[in-house]
């Protein structure tokens, strides 16, 4: 597929596969939005990606509904949808150890959070997409 022209969000793009993909979309000639909750870390990823015009920050937390239908009101149509984010601290313990708020939290970033981007995100999806 060409990249150019265009458009891909990733979620949890402000380190790991994430800023990698980041990288290559934006090496490619796509238009990159790179999201995530923290954004001290996402100014950092635009920061180390050289802060090309192609490149937008979005801070939104994708377990909230209300963040990411504003998010996706703000951005408009895209090609392409990616999340690499996760909510995993304190879910990798011995399982008499793992509080019930941890694991929620990993629910909420890796079930919720997708299903939330793919119920807003699927109508703004081009057909080449």
């Amino acid at each position: 597929m060409d990249m150019d022209e265009t458009k891909i969000l990733i979620v949890g793009g402000s380190s790991g596969m994430g800023l990698a993909l980041a990288r290559r979309c934006l090496a490619e000639g796509s238009g990159v939005i790179i999201a995530g909750r923290n954004a001290a870390r996402l100014n950092a990823a635009r920061d180390e990606l050289g802060c090309p015009a192609a490149l937008e920050a979005a801070v939104v937390d994708i377990s909230r509904e209300a963040e990411v239908a504003a998010l996706f009101a703000r951005i408009g149509g895209l090609e392409h949808i990616v999340s690499t984010a996760a909510d995993i601290e304190g879910a990798y313990r011995l399982l008499p150890e793992i509080e019930l708020s941890a694991a929620q939290k990993v629910v909420d970033s890796k079930f919720y959070g997708p299903l939330l981007l793919a119920k807003h995100g699927a109508p703004k999806l081009s057909a080449n997409g």
